[in-house]
């Protein structure tokens, strides 16, 4: 599916984050119509490309686990912000991954350094990438 407006989905494994996330959404006036729990997002939007995505699933297994199926479904014009590669397990996985695939990405360490160590890696849309198979 390409999305012909904006379409927001916050998707979690857990579902005690998820109602956290449902009540915020519902203290602030905004919809809670897509909260979705990964194992249904992975299969409801299997042929969807988007055109953001913020990548914070879970812990650090979990993230392993579906760094590829997020890639697949990034537009090739699309971002992804990769958060929490402070882990060097993490980011040498995130690493490799990326450059098997030919997907640039930026080290936003300077922007996104965090008290506590954390940072974020970029990739930032392009024509000339190639979509993670």
């Amino acid at each position: 599916k390409k999305f012909t407006k904006h379409v927001l989905a916050n998707v979690d494994d857990n579902d005690v984050w998820l109602k956290k996330t449902k009540q915020f959404l519902e203290e602030n006036d905004l919809s809670t119509e897509r909260l979705i729990h990964s194992k249904d997002f992975f299969s409801e939007f299997s042929d969807s490309n988007f055109d953001f995505i913020f990548y914070d699933l879970g812990n650090m297994q979990t993230r392993l686990e579906f760094f590829v199926p997020v890639l697949k479904l990034l537009d090739r014009q699309g971002s992804l912000m990769i958060d929490d590669v402070h882990k060097q397990d993490y980011r040498s996985y995130v690493v490799k991954v990326l450059k098997e695939q030919g997907i640039p990405y930026y080290n936003l360490k300077n922007i996104t350094l965090d008290e506590y160590g954390r940072y974020a890696f970029a990739v930032i849309g392009d024509r000339n990438i190639y979509r993670a198979t």
